[in-house]
């Protein structure tokens, strides 16, 4: 009886042991592999995606080469919208043409200095040439159309939506900035409301304006108009956004549009762009809408027929990014996906002005912070510039 406990305990020990020796090896191996895959620094290591692959009809394999340079997008959204509303011919004339009648004021120019002051602007925006007679309304609120009793009244054209999309080749990063269009910048020594730049002084003058805000010279601009907007998102097959707000119907003929993410098609994204009630953030919906626009465009299966892409989009716009320049940067703009997405907004301060309060954007903090995306041009990137 002894002897058979006595086996019993060596065999349990035995065994005990060969786990033991097991688990040692086993552990060992799994840490020594976790280690190697981690870094062994405790360090979070990001990884790119893969390269995205495509195919020709043949099934050949097709690369995009890394080419393409840096370059500073500004999009422009006006309200011009002629089905609905009259409008000066003299300023629909003149910004068609691009040539504006009256006299161009020139932004400030960027300061070397960030430290160094601009001049200040002791008065809002007077110039009697630029007063606006009072718009009649009609029943639905809106001002009467051509051909209404009130033909002889104009509506304003302006830029409620203004975007800066900054797509850094040598940082592989795109960046997105919008400009709220009540914010007041300093011209001339007077206040004059984003918005109202584009159809007063020109496009030209509206890109200088945003370059004198952030140091980022506008090598191409995009301007659309509502009718333009609207094509350009059906050819999309509609964009997804998040509505901030739930958008009530303006009639009977319209539905309420829900708040939360949703397919937005182009009978609604004017909507979507434009409702400024219960506080909504247009600003940041523009920019969602480009992102969700930029996807939709350099989907891979785009790439091989991107050049009557460009055909197909461009006509719908008023840009100077011409489709040369697009397809020497598209394999650049194809990585969007690929690219980190960051976003800078303007700094905007606070003024009382008789009984009012405007808000400007505070050029010396906006210089600031767009000074971290700005960095020594490569060769190519500065012949590009």
């Amino acid at each position: 009886m002894l002897s058979a406990v006595k086996n019993f305990a060596l065999t349990f020990l035995i065994s005990l042991l060969v786990f033991a020796l097991c688990a040692y090896h086993i552990v060992g191996y799994v840490l020594t592999n976790l280690s190697v895959i981690s870094g062994g620094s405790g360090a979070t290591e990001t990884t790119q995606p893969p390269a995205p692959v495509i195919t020709d009809d043949k099934g050949t394999v097709i690369e995009i080469p890394d080419t393409g340079a840096s370059f500073n997008l500004l999009v422009a959204v006006t309200d011009y919208d002629p089905t609905l509303y009259n409008y000066d011919p003299d300023t629909v004339g003149a910004i068609s043409s691009g040539v504006i009648s009256r006299p161009s004021v020139e932004p400030l120019p960027v300061p070397k200095d960030l430290a160094s002051p601009r001049r200040v602007s002791v008065a809002p925006d007077s110039d009697p040439e630029d007063k606006t007679e009072e718009i009649t309304n009609g029943e639905n609120g809106d001002p009467q159309i051509s051909g209404g009793f009130y033909s002889a009244r104009y509506k304003k054209i302006r830029t409620p939506q203004i975007l800066l999309i900054r797509f850094d080749r040598e940082q592989s990063q795109v960046t997105f900035s919008s400009f709220p269009d009540a914010a007041y910048v300093v011209m001339d020594d007077r206040y004059v409301s984003l918005g109202d730049i584009y159809a007063k002084y020109g496009k030209q003058t509206l890109c200088d304006t945003i370059h004198s805000l952030t140091g980022c010279k506008i090598d191409n601009s995009i301007v659309i108009h509502p009718d333009g907007l609207k094509m350009l998102v059906d050819n999309l097959g509609g964009v997804y956004l998040n509505v901030p707000h739930e958008i009530p119907a303006a009639n009977e003929a319209e539905e309420p549009i829900n708040s939360g993410g949703q397919v937005i098609k182009g009978d609604n994204i004017w909507r979507v762009l434009s409702y400024d009630g219960e506080g909504a953030a247009r600003d940041s919906v523009i920019v969602e809408l480009a992102r969700a626009a930029i996807s939709g465009i350099t989907q891979i299966t785009n790439y091989p027929n991107a050049d009557s892409l460009y055909d197909k989009l461009s006509v719908l716009v008023d840009t100077d990014f011409t489709k040369e320049a697009f397809m020497s940067n598209k394999d650049f703009i194809f990585r969007y996906s690929q690219l980190r997405n960051t976003s800078i907004e303007p700094s905007l301060r606070m003024f009382q002005f008789g009984d009012s309060r405007i808000s400007v954007i505070d050029e010396q903090a906006t210089l600031s912070k767009f000074s971290s995306i700005k960095r020594e041009f490569s060769a190519e990137t500065t012949a590009k510039q």
